[in-house]
């Protein structure tokens, strides 16, 4: 009687309504973070704010915050509820309507890639009018990113040296260029350039900051993008190497796209290193003599040969052969450069490796000695790897002897008479005995033994060779060593004399 169904009549009693108001939590995220342009191996720390901007409650509330792969997590403080560093997902639980609550999060900085850490609210119980939990449309406000460009300094080295074929004592000068092609400046920039053994460190010009040849530390310091600077060494050679300098950038705040500082791979560019030869001349003497047993008088020949075994060529070669005394000079014939008899010094120049030349020299023997000639190199560029020239150790090949020792017979001679008070056209026998007590044999022996007026001579029995009455003189010829010979002659007495009758070599 009171109504009409399905007329839509409120006021009829045969229909009713209830009212649902679905809750509604309008989440937004913002994040910021400390350092936008950090270097690497700094520690950054992100800050995620999360409000509700109502008008209910947000339950069951979870937002994902993964780190990036560059981004090393460290630690967390999450405001509400906890974080979970290895899923990245912050459970907030809930948040009441108009409020706020904030996740820091400290990671390290390991990659000079560009990298953006994005957090997203993923999860909620309650609608969320501008936006769908999980969608990652990036206009929606229930996510935020920060992103990191990481600074970069492109830093490279070149070395060069000014010789690479020194020779040992000389000085070495080694230029170091550091170069940064950016696109940022680095700073606390350190390179490690230590000078191997084998090259003393002398003095430094550093083009920036300063150089400490004990550590080998180069401390550079800034160096703008798209600038230069360079180190100079300077270092004595001591030993025959080879050596290889090595120079390294050690560090960096900046992170270098193509190098790692202080790793040590030689493929990068953040090193550079030039190797030193020095050159080595191995020089040797040898030394001949014609006649190391000459008698005085003689004339005797010294060869002196030069070798050089190389690898490389001998430059200012010089050797001292000074004869000594009891030789006297004659003459030389150098197969190179010239001889100074005065001061015994063989000017060679230079000898190519693997060559050989020769000094001869021609001494008269005025002494019977015995006499050593010592020959020795006296200077050479080259370093020699068997011998110090002029160091004078006769265990070394850069010099030669020859001992020259002249013959010595010591001759002497006894005469007896058969009688010593003959009468006037009495026959006297004279034996007169030559002895040689050595060391050497005696060679072309004579002795006088003229008979003086008042003897007149018979004949002659000579032990060996022959005699000569006419001249007085016994050819011996030789007379072996701790030998003895003898010449008896018979002469008839023909004055009253007295005559002394003498014999002599």
């Amino acid at each position: 009687p009171d109504s009409t169904p399905g007329n839509g009549n409120p006021s009829e009693d045969d229909q009713a309504s209830v009212t649902l108001t679905p809750q509604v939590a309008d989440l937004s995220l913002t994040k910021a973070v400390t350092t936008p342009t950090p270097n690497v191996g700094e520690v950054v720390t992100f800050t995620l704010t999360l409000a509700n901007a109502g008008p209910d409650a947000a339950t069951h509330v979870a937002v994902q915050d993964l780190l990036p792969v560059g981004l090393t997590f460290l630690n967390s403080t999450p405001g509400a509820g906890s974080y979970d560093a290895v899923g990245g997902i912050w459970t907030v639980g809930t948040l009441a309507a108009h409020t706020t609550t904030t996740l820091l999060i400290q990671a390290r900085v390991t990659s000079g890639l560009a990298m953006t850490n994005r957090a997203q609210v993923s999860a909620s119980d309650q609608y969320d009018p501008d936006s769908t939990p999980g969608n990652s449309v990036p206009s929606e406000d229930d996510q935020s990113s920060a992103s990191l460009n990481v600074s970069v300094a492109d830093l490279s080295l070149t070395k060069v040296v000014d010789t690479a074929r020194p020779n040992v004592g000389d000085v070495v000068t080694f230029t170091l260029t550091l170069a940064n092609a950016g696109p940022d400046a680095a700073t606390h920039v350190a390179v490690q350039d230590l000078l191997p053994v084998g090259l003393t460190f002398l003095n430094s010009t550093p083009g920036a900051g300063s150089y400490d040849a004990v550590g080998g530390i180069w401390t550079v310091g800034t160096l703008a993008a798209h600038t230069s600077t360079t180190l100079l060494i300077q270092a004595r050679v001591t030993g025959i190497g080879p050596y290889t300098n090595t120079a390294q950038v050690s560090a960096s705040d900046q992170y270098d796209p193509d190098s790692t500082p202080g790793n040590g791979n030689p493929s990068e560019d953040d090193q550079a290193s030039v190797t030193l030869t020095p050159q080595v001349a191995d020089l040797s003497l040898t030394k001949a003599v014609t006649t190391p047993t000459p008698n005085v008088g003689d004339i005797v020949t010294f060869t002196l040969t030069l070798a050089n075994a190389g690898p490389d060529a001998a430059t200012h070669v010089a050797v001292q052969d000074l004869l000594p005394v009891g030789l006297t000079f004659l003459n030389s014939t150098p197969g190179a450069g010239s001889y100074d008899a005065v001061s015994g010094i063989w000017t060679v120049g230079t000898l190519a490796a693997h060559t050989t030349t020769t000094l001869v020299i021609q001494a008269r023997v005025t002494g019977i000695g015995p006499y050593t000639n010592t020959a020795q190199v006296s200077a050479s560029d080259q370093y020699d790897p068997d011998s110090t020239p002029g160091n004078g150790d006769s265990g070394e090949d850069d010099q030669a002897s020859v001992t020259v020792a002249a013959q010595v017979a010591d001759l002497s001679l006894k005469k007896l008479v058969s009688t010593t008070t003959p009468n006037v056209g009495d026959i006297v026998t004279f034996t007169l005995t030559l002895a040689n007590a050595g060391p050497d044999a005696a060679t072309h022996v004579a002795v006088q033994d003229l008979l003086p007026a008042g003897l007149t001579f018979l004949n002659s029995t000579p032990g060996v060779g022959s005699y000569d009455a006419v001249g007085g003189i016994w050819t011996v010829g030789t007379l072996a060593a701790h030998t003895t010979t003898t010449l008896v002659i018979q002469a008839r007495v023909t004055g009253i004399g007295p005559y002394t009758n003498t014999a002599q070599v």
